[in-house]
């Protein structure tokens, strides 16, 4: 069996991750203010995050949002493709260009953040290719 069949589920596990890592800057920000962490209300609270804790926050929302477009990319292409070695390449670039946006994001850096954010999505719409080509 081919070892690469493994590499898309695993940047998509790599996504869900993705998802919760900017999370615990959040939370660590949102301690630091008056008051500490409100578990009470904890959306309000985030609501007026700046800073590093605000980009995190939203790193986590693009992260939510970039999930259903990668994922049910790979899952189309693994269904359909029988180039196995095309879809394991695209999913390698979406989690270098997640990772990279993710640091970036937090680093402030957004217009190459803006560009990782781009290739990402150019390789989730890639798996698409390969599903519609079979």
């Amino acid at each position: 069996m081919n070892n690469l069949i493994y590499v898309p589920y695993g940047v998509l596990m790599l996504a869900v991750v993705l998802i919760y890592a900017p999370r615990s800057v959040v939370g660590r920000e949102m301690a630091k203010q008056e008051g500490g962490y409100n578990n009470n209300d904890p959306r309000a609270q985030q609501a007026s995050l700046t800073g590093i804790g605000k980009r995190a926050l939203n790193a986590h929302n693009n992260a939510l949002e970039a999930l259903p477009i990668f994922g049910l990319g790979v899952l189309a292409a693994m269904q359909r493709s029988t180039n196995i070695k095309a879809i394991a390449v695209l999913s390698l670039v979406f989690a270098f260009a997640r990772v990279a946006y993710l640091l970036l994001y937090l680093r402030d850096q957004a217009q190459i953040r803006s560009i990782c954010w781009g290739i990402g999505l150019l390789a989730s719409l890639g798996l698409y290719g390969l599903a519609v080509v079979g």
